[in-house]
């Protein structure tokens, strides 16, 4: 059912501060709580997240065991939504015209596990519209707030005033992921990569840089790491994009961890291994942030005070302030390996 964790997945302290940091409801404490016959305020209560004395690492200090892990990335979310949404185009009027069909359904049949799904997609299509409309921002909230409500007719009535906005989406949102121009002259600026320098990417393959590193002439690859917990992504890579094991004895001049690290269970073995084979690392991730609670699947987060541990004791050196991807809650963190690697 739940394992505890008795030292700090980073430094192996076992000492804790005495704030607990507890998480929100989502899809995945719902399928937790389904899986283990429980009610999904107990799952959320017991994977409370602790803050370690020594290294500031967020981590849950009870953990799903193996087979929960299994569930959930096997069976019941093989594919992350954010992998789904850039291959299917899902950011759409017509999609958004379907999901809105769905709920309406599930609504009327009283299927709230649909119909809890299809409130999470439509909102996310309406975060993640481009717009500075005023009138787009009072029906963005109205929508939100019906939806919360349940009142069908008025989510009716705005949502068919707010798909008429759904032209582009924000720039990193999870229908276009990180493969931005922008973020890219962020990293060349830090650290320059030459044509032909090798570049890899370990986490989902559909949401980094490939694609930009490759017509920049970088010599391109997808690092695979075995991790149970996490999604069996879409492979749709171009054929000159290598596919490598994270334990393959090669040096690479840059490695980016995007949107992975929270799902790392032993993280200290993890940027040991990263480190022996890359002379620089990019982290992105979402910081913790005081004021929200934490997601249940997401094992470890990352705070300031956990990347000055990095500096001391792992070598691994941050280089400046952290790039702010737009208005999302993610950014992005470049490392410079202090050890020497030839």
């Amino acid at each position: 059912m739940f394992v505890t964790i008795k030292a700090c997945p980073l430094c192996k302290c076992k000492k804790y501060k005495k704030k607990v940091i507890y998480n929100k409801k989502n899809v995945y404490s719902f399928l937790i709580a389904k899986y283990l016959k429980l009610k999904e305020q107990i799952v959320i209560e017991n994977m409370k997240n602790v803050i370690c004395s020594n290294c500031s690492l967020i981590y849950k200090k009870k953990w799903i065991d193996n087979k929960v892990t299994k569930y959930i990335y096997d069976k019941a979310i093989p594919v992350h939504n954010a992998c789904l949404n850039i291959h299917y185009d899902n950011f759409s009027k017509k999609n958004f015209i379907n999901i809105l069909s769905n709920y309406k359904k599930s609504l009327e049949n009283e299927d709230n596990e649909n119909k809890d799904k299809s409130v999470r997609e439509l909102i996310k299509i309406i975060n993640s519209i481009d717009s500075k409309d005023k009138n787009f921002k009072k029906l963005k909230k109205n929508v939100i707030y019906n939806l919360n409500k349940k009142n069908l007719k008025k989510i009716l009535f705005y949502s068919n005033k707010i798909k008429k906005f759904i032209l582009k989406p924000l720039p990193f949102s999870q229908f276009v992921g990180f493969g931005n121009n922008n973020l890219w002259n962020f990293l060349m600026k830090k650290i320059f990569l030459k044509k032909n320098s090798n570049y890899a990417e370990i986490g989902c393959p559909s949401w980094g840089m490939m694609k930009i590193a490759l017509n920049k002439g970088l010599k391109v690859s997808f690092l695979n790491h075995k991790n149970k917990n996490f999604f069996n992504c879409i492979y749709n890579l171009d054929k000159s994009i290598l596919v490598e094991n994270l334990n393959k004895k090669k040096i690479y001049d840059y490695i980016g961890i995007y949107n992975y690290i929270d799902h790392v269970i032993n993280i200290s073995n993890f940027l040991k291994k990263t480190q022996k084979i890359s002379k620089n690392i990019g982290i992105i991730t979402c910081p913790y942030n005081p004021k929200d609670k934490l997601d249940c699947q997401h094992f470890l987060a990352f705070q300031k005070k956990t990347f000055n541990y990095l500096n001391t004791h792992f070598n691994l050196k941050l280089l400046q302030k952290p790039y702010k991807l737009g208005r999302t809650n993610y950014k992005f963190y470049i490392l410079k390996n202090e050890i020497s690697r030839t």
